[in-house]
């Protein structure tokens, strides 16, 4: 995934794991750091 900012071209990679009903990993923003993710499937 990508996209443009302020004319600069940037990478979003998006990385995760599955555990039943729950997945979570880690995204990194290029030049703009890295963060954590969560989510839980809705019943």
């Amino acid at each position: 995934m990508g996209g443009v900012y302020q004319s600069h071209p940037e990478t979003i990679t998006y990385s995760g794991t599955i555990d039943g009903d729950t997945m979570s990993g880690a995204i990194e923003f290029g030049t703009f750091g890295t963060s954590t993710w969560a989510g839980k499937k809705k019943k």
